[in-house]
């Protein structure tokens, strides 16, 4: 018998952003750990069709991730996971400049609206 799949709520995506793991490990960037997520929470919020929630038990669907630095360029990396079976929906990437993470961070935004949408 094929795998039931869960029944979508009702309403919009709920959503839950992570923290981001430095996986450089260079200090002078460490405030991208909650950085990228606050800017992600920010720009994803001010879109209608999702909510972002506060808890990952409220969330349909989780991003989490992590972040390289070499400078000048950083590269963001995320996985979109469906929060009920823990499946990865899609492994996501953004590279830019240090001094323009806000490039990255709405390209990964529109990204994780692109899956989260198609469904």
């Amino acid at each position: 018998h094929p795998a039931l799949s869960p029944v979508r709520p009702v309403g919009p995506p709920k959503v839950y952003i992570g923290p981001f793991d430095n996986f450089a490990g260079e200090g002078s960037v460490d405030w991208l750990v909650t950085g990228i997520p606050d800017i992600l929470r920010w720009s994803l919020s001010r879109y209608g069709e999702i909510i972002v929630v506060d808890s990952r038990s409220e969330a349909e669907w989780v991003v989490e991730g992590l972040f390289t630095y070499d400078a000048p360029q950083v590269t963001i990396n995320a996985k979109l996971i469906q929060r009920q079976s823990g499946q990865v929906r899609e492994t996501l990437e953004s590279i830019g400049h240090e001094d323009e993470i806000f490039t990255p961070a709405e390209e990964l935004k529109n990204k994780i609206l692109a899956a989260i949408l198609i469904e």
